[in-house]
């Protein structure tokens, strides 16, 4: 009688270690494919071939979880058996049939309620239960006869508090998946649904280094390679070259007035303007020809190939772009381009050296009529001593490497010197003496100009009253800038130079280079007497607003020097070897000034020779004309020559 039991109970014990070892040999299988796989859908197909080929069970699959408001199943994957191999089964009718893990009448499989619960679930004699006979479920009913299952099991996949989905698993035995079996394809599921996890961090991580390198080298409004992604597509092209034996071309395009624009139509006027401009340049080359963006509101072409031909070719193609213009902000904008080529290998071999002189050529056209500049030899050899100059500029104000040369004017009538103009020289120890044509534009540019006038005017002041002293009076005409003469500061040091010093009147002359013209010069004139001459001023000072002589006066013609002086012979009879009041220099080592003292003023003279016995009643200031139309000359007055030649009593 005991037998019989101890017969079940054997053959009980071999049940449940077949089915304990189908599961080990699926896990053990399943983990070395988890170290091979990169793909997430690679992944779950491995995983499910294993389960059916490995552990021998009729069908396995796996289901997400969608968490929007449907929360709908998705299959993933399903696999059946075929003559002991896994072969994948259509899952779009699954997906088509509209299940779902809420607890709604398409919610109560086995899936649903295992990722509804977070914990498994299992069915045994499926096609008998009640859930099958439901007609909505008729699709898995079918399924489940074709592949011959009678009990499956659904495992949650869940990585911490992400609810992944769940790992289906079903076998021929109405009895299967007991509790040990259970436990064993739970951490089945947990090694998936880690590895599904893993490849998810992977994928964003390597997302993540997309976005960081599209950002790092393109340019998020056009989408074209930006100054970094620039270079780094130069020197893939420059190396190419190189190793063909073939030349190479940037064209380096700048849009005029860009800040302009941003400032008046603001940045949204500015990227729609960039993104029109980015895509007719991209139509305006054949395919595949690199368009880039090396800086705001700047564009460069790469051209393989291509000599200066094909260079000065393009470039014109793309000055063509501004005939159409650009409607941006409710505005139409006809955008000024400038166009500078560079040329591989003659004028650079790197790629930072080529883009570098290509935009310097840029910069060139931007000055030209004609727009388009190549790189012309030893430019970036002037810029270097220009910035040289530069970082020199502080060390000559202060250790006096400033000087100022007297430069007479002579009186046509008389053949007389009628004062000087006060003319600015740099004598550097390394370079020697440097004319103002060269380092004044330095000191704008370096911000010193301000600097540089101050020293000037006071040094031209001091000159003037060391001349009164020796008893040789004379005027002294300083160059300055509209600019200048509109600083409340300037102004008040000038105010004070002429009192302390006791200038004479019309001793110090104003030449003012590029002031307004018409209403604009009669409105710099009006705001210099108000600010320069003050109550605090002395009594003898005339009327400020006196009208009949104006403090600022705009020039008689626009001529070059040398034709005025002919033109002024011409009109005076003055025969041409006769002396004139117009100027003239006779080198930087002095002048011939009244009395035969030769002129040669430094920095640090005349200080403290100041006498302040005399009342500064005005100071004539004479515009240079660099504008426009010529005004009409001012009538002679009696005893005065008969045409004016920059000065006046």
């Amino acid at each position: 009688m005991p037998e019989p039991p101890l017969k079940d109970a054997a053959a009980g014990d071999g049940v449940w270690l077949a089915r304990a070892l189908r599961a080990h040999r699926t896990i053990s299988a399943s983990n070395r494919t988890l170290l091979r796989v990169t793909d997430e859908r690679q992944l779950l197909h491995d995983r499910c071939a294993v389960a059916v080929e490995q552990g021998g069970y009729v069908r396995t699959g796996v289901i997400y979880a969608d968490h929007g408001p449907a929360r709908r199943l998705q299959w993933m994957a399903w696999m059946g058996r075929e003559d002991g191999r896994g072969v994948a089964i259509d899952i779009d009718e699954l997906n088509a049939a509209g299940y779902t893990w809420a607890d709604t009448p398409l919610g109560q499989d086995a899936t649903a309620i295992a990722i509804r619960t977070g914990k498994p679930f299992t069915r045994r004699d499926v096609t008998a239960g009640p859930v099958f006979q439901d007609p909505a479920y008729d699709a898995l009913r079918r399924r489940a006869e074709q592949g011959g299952y009678r009990s499956l099991t659904a495992i949650p996949l869940a990585c911490g508090d992400e609810m992944i989905g769940a790992l289906f698993m079903a076998a021929a035995e109405p009895d299967a998946f007991d509790e040990q079996e259970i436990s064993l394809l739970g951490e089945l599921a947990d090694d998936l649904a880690f590895g599904i996890h893993t490849l998810r961090l992977r994928r964003e991580h390597e997302q993540a280094q997309e976005t960081i390198r599209r950002l790092t080298l393109f340019d998020t409004l056009t989408g074209l390679p930006n100054r970094a992604g620039m270079f780094q597509l130069l020197r893939e092209r420059i190396e190419a070259a190189r190793a063909a034996g073939r030349p190479l071309a940037i064209v380096h395009i700048g849009v005029g007035r860009f800040h302009e624009i941003g400032n008046a139509l603001g940045f949204g006027a500015i990227e729609g303007l960039m993104k029109v401009l980015a895509a007719r340049l991209v139509a305006s080359v054949p395919e595949g020809t690199p368009v880039v963006m090396p800086g705001e509101g700047e564009f460069a072409i790469f051209l393989d190939d291509a000599g200066l031909e094909g260079a000065v070719s393009c470039a014109r193609t793309a000055l063509d772009l501004r005939s159409e213009p650009v409607e941006v902000s409710s505005a139409l904008i006809a955008p000024r381009l400038a166009v500078g080529i560079s040329l591989f290998p003659e004028h650079a071999s790197t790629a930072e050296s080529l883009a570098r002189r290509a935009s310097a050529a840029m910069r060139l056209a931007q000055r030209s009529a004609v727009g388009i500049a190549v790189y012309p030899a030893g430019h970036e050899q002037e810029i270097a001593e220009r910035l040289a100059m530069m970082g020199r500029l502080p060390r000559a104000t202060e250790h006096g490497e400033l000087e100022m040369y007297c430069q007479p004017k002579v009186d046509m009538r008389t053949h007389r010197t009628s004062g000087a103009e006060a003319l600015i020289r740099w004598r550097d120890p390394e370079r020697g003496l440097i004319s103002p044509a060269t380092f004044i534009p330095v000191a704008e540019q370096a911000g010193m100009i301000s600097v540089i006038t101050e020293w000037m005017v006071q040094t031209a002041f001091r000159q003037v009253h060391a001349w009164n002293a020796a008893g040789c009076p004379s005027s002294l005409s300083v160059n300055l800038s509209a600019h200048d003469i509109q600083d409340p500061a300037f102004i008040e040091h000038v105010r004070h130079l002429a009192l302390s010093l006791a200038i004479p009147d019309n001793s110090i002359q104003f030449a003012i280079a590029g002031a307004p013209e018409g209403h604009g010069l009669r409105d710099l004139d009006r705001r210099f007497r108000h600010r320069l001459f003050q109550p605090q001023l002395p009594a003898a000072l005339p009327d400020p607003c006196d009208q009949d002589r104006p403090v600022l006066r705009a020039p008689d013609e626009r001529e070059s020097r040398l034709e005025r002086h002919r033109a002024r012979h011409h009109r005076s009879g003055t025969p041409p070897g006769a002396a004139c009041r117009c100027r003239g220099r006779r080198g930087p080592g002095g002048l011939a000034v009244p009395g035969g003292a030769r002129l040669r003023c430094g920095a640090g003279l005349f200080r403290g020779q100041a006498n302040a016995g005399h009342a500064v009643r005005r100071l004539e200031i004479f515009v240079a004309d660099q504008l426009g139309a010529r005004p009409p000359l001012r009538p002679r007055e009696p005893g005065e020559s008969r045409w004016r030649c920059g000065s006046t009593r």
